[in-house]
This record gives C-alpha cells, structure tokens and sequence, in this order.
C-alpha cells in the first residue's frame, strides 16, 4: 500500500531551483492527468481554458507519460477523456 501511494506521488515529480530554493513540480503531462482527475472539482470555465491550452501545445505532449501516469491511477476515464479533448 505505501509503494502504491509513493508511486503516485512520485510519478512526473522533478526537482527545479530558483535562485536558492529547491522546489518539487510536476511535469505537465501529469498536470494534465490531474486536470482530468478533478475536473468536477474546477469551474468549468477553468477547466475548458485549460484543456483548450493543452490542445495548443499537444505536440509537445510525451503522450507515453500521459498513459504511463494514468495507468498507475487505474481509471479508464482519464485516458478516454484526453483522447475525446485533446488528442
């Protein structure tokens, strides 16, 4: 059960320093997962904004992460809902 809830925090964490400050950010491949996971929890006009700015850079996208980072939260949703609004 730990290793699970390691797994997924730790899934798209990097480290990054700024000036003197060492912080922890997720990449946006899992930014988006979690977009997804919490959409009902974000105003829609949020969430639209943001799945629109998502469709813009999807090139950039590494859609391996993105099913890698959903397959660990084990909900077929997420990966249908990329696919129907960004893909």
């Amino acid at each position: 059960m730990l290793y699970y809830f390691n797994e997924l925090l730790e899934n798209g964490l990097s480290k990054c320093k700024i000036e003197e400050t060492e912080l922890f950010i997720y990449d946006k491949e899992r930014l988006l997962i979690e977009l997804v996971r919490y959409k009902t929890k974000s105003p829609y006009e949020l969430y639209k904004e943001v799945i629109n700015n998502y469709r813009k850079i999807k090139n950039e996208l590494d859609f391996m992460k993105v099913y890698k980072y959903a397959h660990v939260f084990n909900r077929p949703y997420i990966i249908q809902t990329i696919e129907k609004k960004v893909i």
